[in-house]
């Protein structure tokens, strides 16, 4: 881990920026990973509008929302 991490930062900002981009979609599930791409390429031809910021905030609340119902916490 630590190697991974020396070598890293070695990388230019913006390859470490594709890398992260790069493992967290990769632990997103086949539905998750539609959507991400798709939100992905809409940002490079415009930018995010309220509305997308309010229904990505609707979304981390609902999976919040499962996680802590899944835990116990309610």
């Amino acid at each position: 881990m630590a190697l991974a991490l020396a070598s890293a930062a070695q990388l230019k900002p913006d390859i470490r920026l594709a890398h992260a981009g790069s493992d967290f979609e990769a632990d997103l599930s086949t539905e998750q990973k539609a959507v991400f791409r798709e939100d992905k390429s809409s940002v490079l031809t415009s930018l995010p509008k309220r509305q997308d910021a309010m229904r990505l905030t609707a979304e981390f609340d609902r999976s919040c929302a499962k996680w802590g119902a899944a835990l116990g916490r309610d």
